[in-house]
């Protein structure tokens, strides 16, 4: 974990760019629940750990407030563009690239309630048009993970419907049991030929190991109450899991697979 330096009293907004000693901008996010700040930094290590395309992120203390710091992946010659402003089109060809796969089986694993089409932002050179065929091939990265493991603050209509409670209440709190079904049935439902667009991913999670998750959670462990430590700790296991039994049975699918299209062929060229 990271404290913010002295060198960041800025005019400071719940959540506003500042730049670090090395002139790189950084989003500052004050997070008055620290149930948040655990998602956003445990879902970046998480994901980084999956190989995905997330911007980095550390829980800082600034002025007593705490907050997250966002590294922003966007270079100088470069500007972002959120999912939700493409062309209707053009978001239908991003759609089919293998990264919005992963994203999906990522949202499942972390059990996500948060992901709209204004947390995915594409890069592009400034240089380039959105309108480009070429565009689409930009950086993508998924932002915007607070509302994780099965816990998380409302946003949307749901904010209007909790105005009456404070913010502990106001903290969604899903049924990790039921999330981890859903993730079951995610797997069951995907069509075999979509299988090797997130193998890779859900590969990498299943050979995660119990000292892994206990390493990351004891980094944030003093922000969390003992059953948010517990409950973070169980769904990580379960969805591993899953993971491993469903990679175990694609694996032995695909030996009996090939294993009969093997004999077909002998039998075929037998015949001839």
């Amino acid at each position: 974990m990271m404290v913010l330096p002295s060198w960041n009293n800025i005019f400071f907004q719940p959540c506003t760019w500042i730049r670090d000693p090395q002139g790189q901008r950084i989003l500052i996010k004050v997070q008055d629940i620290p149930l948040c700040a655990v998602n956003e930094w445990l879902t970046y290590v998480l994901g980084k750990a999956l190989g995905l395309p997330m911007n980095e992120v550390q829980i800082a203390i600034y002025e007593n407030n705490l907050a997250t710091l966002h590294t922003d992946a966007q270079n100088e010659n470069e500007e972002t563009i959120k999912f939700k402003d493409l062309l209707k089109k053009k978001g239908q060809i991003l759609l089919s690239k293998s990264i919005m796969e992963q994203m999906d089986i990522f949202d499942h694993i972390i059990q996500n309630a948060g992901r709209n089409q204004g947390n995915i932002l594409i890069i592009i050179p400034k240089t380039v048009s959105i309108d480009d065929d070429n565009a689409i091939e930009a950086k993508i990265r998924l932002i915007d993970h607070s509302s994780s493991f099965s816990m998380g603050r409302v946003s949307g209509i749901n904010t209007m419907a909790a105005k009456f409670h404070s913010n502990h209440l106001s903290v969604v709190k899903f049924d990790p049991k039921q999330k981890s079904k859903q993730f079951e049935e995610y797997l069951n439902k995907l069509p075999i030929e979509d299988r090797p667009l997130i193998s890779k991913t859900l590969s990498r999670f299943a050979a995660i190991t119990n000292e892994q998750f206990d390493s990351w959670i004891t980094e944030i462990q003093d922000f969390l109450s003992s059953s948010q430590y517990n409950r973070i700790y169980c769904v990580l296991r379960r969805q591993r899991d899953i993971a491993k039994r469903y990679m175990a049975q694609w694996e032995y699918s695909s030996k009996i697979f090939k294993s009969k299209v093997k004999q077909n062929s002998g039998k075929y060229f037998k015949d001839k």
